[in-house]
């Protein structure tokens, strides 16, 4: 480490803490702390590097006081002194600490020893065995039992132990407790590890398994799973795992985190589990994922059973509510839900986690009857175990599991917040592979069905507009690469770095967007399209290149945000600014008004809809959601009750064989800023029931004139009546 700094604040806030737990004797609910009449953690030389990382009680109480792991030093927390027995460059370290006031620390004295190798530190053991002795009763010392450091200084002080008549007690449960509610500065380090895990979730790992299969590669777990380590790794960050990742197929899974990637096996292209956790500045976080390869119907209802059971779980784990109860809760949903679950679950549905990466003494299990307090961090994760996949068509599809996970902090008076919120929908983490003959037919027909395009003019003008570093959305490939967006005579040209190209041209362009980088993650340029285009085997209509706000070199250089935004927004306007130039107008980029944006969910999840000049757009989701104002005939609100929470709003076009669009669960207090929008649009809209509007739109293109004849839209408006001579527009626009 380069010239540690102690944080003495931090250090007398949590070291109070520890003696207010010690003065109560019972923490949660266990009273050991109660027995102790001093508090000794001894920690030797390091493990051997070839072992898996091992967590330890004394190196996170370490951590947690110092913001280090401090080798080869002895700690002992008595009852009027904090002593520590180190060498000279550690003591030097918790200089800080010493000679304080005990009227401005509200703790006792620290006192110091420096390591005396002349004697093998007989002296300074006598010490501290003479303060273990005055502390208290002088009977019985607190540690943390399942530890036995290696090297010399610890076997000295060990051999010293031996002499005396010593009780103990190990207080490993309480001083866990005591740790487990995180302070601000904790929750901020948590959260940056839990955005390491996501990120190489998405945008490696999760990439990763999707070229192998896009690729029938053949990829031995173990290999895929080194591949993601070295992907987390960071010296420099200091980022490390805080396992082994773990990847599991082809029907041998073992739901635990002590699990090892098979050596010997390939990746199964069925149902395949994914372990991940990153540790940024000695704090854990993880990630458990599935993903599945053409599922079929019953796999999918246990996935999402698996979704449901997790975010009951959430619910549940509120502050003041016994860990037992979250436990309990989430096994009558089950019971209630699907019964036949229960002997396939994971026989807990998680742990807190902090320091170390699994804290056994407050697993979400039936034993547990401590309570959860707000700043808790736990790791919630909850799997099903030897199912069995009727359907399947070879030896390793036939027994499957699920398993999901995500690291959570406990909330005050509201349900836990997920700190790993990668999306794991069916549609997120589900692919669908045909056979090549089906594939060949499908992308056949595809192009056949596509509207021919104009060729595109290269410009050779050294002053086209251009963007580079863009990503395209849809990929190209399976593997997100980025690229460079140019501006020609006639259009567009995106090449990826790996040489693939894309093009889209102005006159096939019906909306360009731009969205700046205030307020979201992204920053990105949009292109809706009149005609489809093909590209990735795939017809688009929606074509998107976009920047990442939050890389990983940000987090390293904790660089100014407020600069790079400024950075991108400049780059950015400034291409649009010169396209509309170049193309005389002929492309005009629309900005989304945040300001005027309402939540709502046009497809399976709640996003923010954003006011254009034109249209009603979320671009930032996937898939994006544009609807044209111009091609909407009429708006309809369903379930405009007071009593509920939400309405649904309902877009009819005027292209009558075009399905209706329906954005659902708009919160009601929205219900008249909606309105004022639409008003300002000029568009109608009506208010009423749920309606079958399959069947209504079949009746007007089956008949279109009997259908205004008879009244047409009149009939969204419950207070017309057969004797009402007024308009359809007066009919529409009421309210």
């Amino acid at each position: 480490m380069a010239n540690p700094s102690l944080d003495k604040d931090m250090f007398f806030r949590r070291i109070k803490r520890l003696y207010a737990a010690w003065k109560d004797g019972e923490v949660g609910t266990d009273d050991s702390f109660s027995k102790m009449d001093c508090l000794l953690s001894a920690v030797g030389t390091d493990f051997d590097e070839d072992e898996d990382r091992v967590y330890s009680k004394s190196t996170a109480l370490q951590t947690w006081l110092f913001g280090y792991e401090l080798l080869d030093t002895i700690m002992l927390v008595a009852e009027d002194s904090i002593n520590f027995l180190a060498s000279k460059n550690k003591i030097e370290f918790l200089k800080k600490v010493e000679n304080q006031n005990f009227e401005d620390t509200g703790v006792p004295s620290v006192k110091l020893f420096v390591r005396d190798r002349t004697d093998e530190d007989k002296a300074n053991f006598g010490k501290l065995i003479k303060v273990m002795k005055q502390s208290k009763k002088g009977k019985t010392l607190g540690v943390f039992s399942k530890e036995n450091y290696p090297g010399a200084f610890m076997d000295a002080w060990r051999a010293a132990l031996k002499n005396e008549s010593f009780d103990t007690v190990d207080v490993s449960a309480a001083a866990a407790y005591v740790m487990c509610p995180k302070e601000d500065s904790e929750i901020i380090t948590i959260k940056k590890a839990c955005l390491i895990s996501v990120d190489v979730f998405t945008k490696y790992l999760k990439d990763q398994i999707m070229e192998i299969i896009d690729s029938d590669k053949k990829v031995i777990h173990s290999k895929l799973a080194e591949s993601v380590d070295g992907a987390i790794i960071n010296d420099i960050m200091r980022v490390e795992i805080c396992y082994p990742t773990i990847i599991q197929s082809g029907g041998n899974y073992s739901l635990k985190f002590s699990a090892v990637s098979d050596k010997n096996t390939t990746l199964h292209f069925g149902v395949i589990v994914c372990s991940l956790g990153a540790r940024y500045k000695c704090y854990c976080s993880n990630i458990v994922r599935t993903l599945l390869v053409n599922p079929t119907k019953a796999i999918e209802e246990n996935y999402n059973f698996l979704l449901q059971l997790e975010e009951e779980i959430l619910k549940k784990l509120v502050a003041g509510t016994k860990i037992s109860t979250v436990y309990e809760a989430g096994i009558k949903f089950v019971e209630d839900k699907k019964p036949e679950m229960l002997n396939h679950l994971t026989k807990n549905f998680g742990f807190a986690m902090g320091i170390e990466f699994k804290e056994s003494s407050l697993l979400l299990d039936p034993k547990i009857h401590a309570v959860a307090k707000k700043g808790m961090v736990f790791n919630v994760n909850v799997g099903l175990e030897n199912l069995a996949n009727l359907d399947a068509t070879d030896k390793e599809g036939k027994s499957y599991a699920l398993f999901i996970g995500d690291t959570v902090i406990v909330n005050e008076g509201q349900p836990a917040t997920n700190l790993t919120p990668s999306k794991k929908n069916v549609r997120n983490i589900a692919t669908y592979v045909k056979d090549e003959e089906d594939e060949e037919e499908e992308e056949s027909g595809k192009e056949n069905d596509l509207v021919k395009q104009d060729t595109l003019i290269l410009s050779q003008n050294k002053g086209n507009p251009k963007l580079k570093n863009l990503y395209i959305w849809p990929n190209i490939v399976i593997r997100k690469m980025t690229g460079g967006l140019e501006a020609h005579t006639n259009g567009f040209r995106y090449t990826s770095v790996c040489g693939d190209k894309v093009d889209i041209l102005y006159n096939n362009i019906k909306n360009a967007f731009f969205q700046p980088c205030d307020g979201e993650v992204i920053i990105l340029l949009h292109f809706h399209l009149k005609h489809a285009i093909m590209f990735g085997k795939k017809k688009h209509v929606d074509v998107q290149f976009y920047q990442h706000m939050h890389d990983r070199d940000d987090l390293a250089a904790e660089q100014s945000e407020r600069e790079l935004r400024h950075k991108l927004n400049t780059a950015f306007r400034s291409f649009c600014e010169k396209v509309e130039s170049v193309t005389k107008q002929e492309i005009e980029f629309d900005t989304p008004f945040r300001d005027l944006g309402f939540f709502g969910a046009p497809y399976r999840s709640t996003v923010l809809l954003q006011p254009t000049s034109g249209c009603l757009v979320n671009l930032t989701e996937r898939p994006p959601f544009v609807i044209t104002l111009e091609d909407v005939e009429l708006v309809h609100f369903e379930r405009v009750q007071f009593h509920l929470k939400n309405f649904d709003l309902i877009f009819v076009f005027k292209d009558y064989h075009r399905k209706v669009a329906k954005v659902n669960a708009i919160p009601m207090n929205m219900l008249d800023h909606v309105k004022e929008w639409l008003k300002s649009c000029d568009i109608l809209y009506s208010e009423g029931v749920h309606l079958n509007w399959t069947k209504i739109m079949k009746t007007i293109t089956d008949d279109p004139e009997g259908f205004f004849d008879s009244g047409g839209w009149s009939f969204l408006n419950p207070e017309s009546d057969a004797e009402n001579d007024d308009s359809e527009e007066e009919e529409l626009d009421r309210i």
